[in-house]
């Protein structure tokens, strides 16, 4: 039997131990999912956000999580401005609000230095800590963060915020398991996450890095993901994620797997990769060379072009050693492979 939207938000039973607070926020969404339907909760529930004006970190909290989690994000602006948050509160979600913005003020040292004594913040901040090395690209640093931000959760002591900071570790749970390449896990918690209701930002995320798990599987898997969050970006006007579906991860994954008739990008990186796929080396190794400083995707497509596979091999260790990310080090590895004449895509 389905469980109602309000039992779902409820804490676990071992988990209510940790409880001492119930958030005004909470107990607003609570009432409004017993009596109304779940998007007609979670729009009264915005509203009296708007109007709130607690001095209690608890509320403060619950109140921006709920916004920032439910992609209310020109009200979280609105609540930051309001003048009566705490500053700890404002800072932590100044700096969620940062990443969406992909520009960061504060240098990741200053980040590590800050210490946050109330639970829910101190979680907050692991988690912060966990997102800034994903989208850095470091993945490695995902390891100690994780670990902490786990232990951390089990301090929260508000059941909204619970509620929240448990997806977001499910998300960062895709994310360290999709990058150590350990795929079953990671698409565990992909599927986890979109079985529950994700804002559309979140949802059409996770989709796409879904598409990728399959990248090395199956073309037909793959490409099947790959328009199926295409279409829900699209569906849902996520402007961000749309073009970087259909101009990047379409091309490489019809490029990795040498389907490339009558696919075409404006991105410059994955034309050149179409033009090696296609056989056109001369022509994919001439646009890679006219960058100064080459990424691992763009030395692992220029070694294979040239036909160097020390290239190739150095691209697969930079995958590895800068940035911890042994998925997408099988591209390096698939490469030398096909350099080597064993060929592992039929």
């Amino acid at each position: 039997m389905a469980m109602k939207d309000y039992q779902v938000l409820k804490p676990k039973a071992i988990q209510t131990l940790q409880m001492d607070y119930d958030s005004i926020v909470y107990d607003v969404y609570l009432d409004k999912l017993r009596n109304f339907s779940k998007e007609e909760a979670v729009e009264q529930t915005r509203a009296f956000c708007l109007i709130m004006r607690s001095h209690n970190i608890e509320d403060q909290i619950a109140c921006l999580e709920f916004l920032y989690m439910n992609d209310f994000i020109e009200d979280v602006v609105q609540v930051l401005n309001s003048g009566v948050l705490n500053d700890d509160v404002k800072l932590l979600y100044r700096m969620t609000m940062e990443r969406l913005g992909s520009s960061y003020e504060q240098s990741l040292h200053w980040l590590k230095s800050l210490h946050f004594s109330h639970p829910s913040l101190h979680c907050l901040h692991q988690a912060i800590m966990a997102y800034r090395y994903f989208d850095m690209n470091m993945y490695q640093g995902l390891d100690g963060y994780i670990e902490s931000y786990d232990q951390a959760l089990q301090q929260v002591n508000e059941p909204l915020a619970l509620y929240f900071f448990e997806r977001r570790y499910h998300e960062l749970l895709f994310h360290y398991y999709w990058k150590s390449n350990h795929i079953l896990l990671a698409r565990r918690y992909a599927y986890k996450l979109i079985n529950k209701e994700l804002s559309p930002r979140k949802k059409t995320t996770i989709l796409h890095y879904l598409t990728l798990t399959y990248a090395f599987e199956s073309y037909e898997v793959a490409m099947g993901h790959a328009y199926e969050a295409l279409h829900y970006a699209e569906e849902h006007n996520q402007v961000k994620q749309i073009p970087s579906l259909k101009h990047r991860t379409i091309p490489f994954i019809a490029a990795l797997h040498r389907q490339t008739a009558d696919v075409t990008t404006p991105d410059f990186v994955e034309t050149a990769h179409l033009a090696i796929a296609d056989g056109r080396y001369e022509e994919g190794a001439a646009m890679l060379q006219s960058f100064e400083d080459l990424t691992p995707f763009q030395e692992c497509y220029l070694g294979f072009a040239l036909r160097d596979e020390k290239m190739i091999y150095n691209s697969e260790r930079r995958f590895i050693d800068e940035r911890g990310d042994r998925f997408f080090a099988q591209l390096s590895h698939e490469y030398r492979r096909r350099l080597k004449g064993d060929e592992f895509f039929v």
